[in-house]
């Protein structure tokens, strides 16, 4: 992953650099605000109103994110909080009400950030001397890698669905319980990952999306099953 972050822009680093290590969906970032960022306590807060960046007939407007399970409380390893605290001081000059923006500081539209950033950085721009790293690779396929490195580094189930925005199902969900003791552990493994990253990634070997040599790619339906056949079940409403 070190090789795609290393070709975008500071600030779309630190966006991509988030998504794999929150488990954040787009609109989740995207809509992003500073307000809901609190860097002393190292937590982001996505809140059921307002909580993601939507586009609807071309105009971008903030709403509930994607499911009523997703509004939650996200706890960052203490890299990450650094870079983002670094990331909003590099934006004193134009400070900006969202954490992530375009380039003109205007909101986030996923098909620029695709055009611009993401194909480039992933499947390679000859222009620029860049070969490709995972060509076909989805930025939404950054979610699925922190749910593999969650459960590579033994992170509770129930922490796992809480972190992502998920609603555990049965009986499980009813009595099972996050603990500060699974959150510090799970942090920690982040930490470690990240730092592993950075002694043993080299310019021309980055680490890739599921760390090691392991070039395995997911590839996931961007889409909640919504018809009559296939209705959204309660973990695909949205917040309200």
């Amino acid at each position: 992953m070190r090789t795609i972050v290393q070709r975008c822009h500071p600030a779309m680093a630190v966006l991509v650099v988030t998504a794999a290590y929150t488990g954040l969906r787009w609109g989740e970032l995207a809509g992003l605000r500073w307000n809901r960022v609190d860097l002393t306590r190292g937590v982001i807060t996505i809140a059921p109103g307002d909580g993601a960046l939507h586009e609807i007939g071309g105009h971008l407007r903030l709403g509930p994110p994607k499911t009523k399970a997703s509004a939650r409380t996200v706890h960052l390893p203490p890299f990450l909080t650094e870079l983002l605290t670094t990331h909003r001081s590099d934006q004193n000059d134009h400070f900006h009400e969202h954490v992530f923006t375009g380039v003109e500081g205007g909101l986030l539209r996923r098909t620029n950030f695709r055009r611009r950033v993401w194909l480039p950085a992933v499947g390679g721009d000859p222009r620029r001397g860049w070969a490709p790293v995972l060509p076909g690779l989805h930025f939404h396929d950054l979610r699925h890698t922190h749910k593999t490195w969650l459960i590579e580094d033994g992170v509770p189930e129930v922490l796992q669905h809480k972190r992502l925005g998920h609603r555990m199902p049965g009986i499980r969900g009813t009595y099972s319980h996050v603990t500060h003791i699974m959150v510090d552990a799970m942090l920690d493994g982040l930490q470690r990952r990240w730092e592993q990253s950075v002694v043993t990634s080299t310019p021309e070997q980055g680490v890739t999306t599921y760390g090691g040599v392991d070039h395995t790619k997911i590839v996931c339906s961007q889409f909640a099953p919504t018809t009559a056949e296939r209705p959204a079940g309660e973990d695909h409403r949205r917040a309200v």
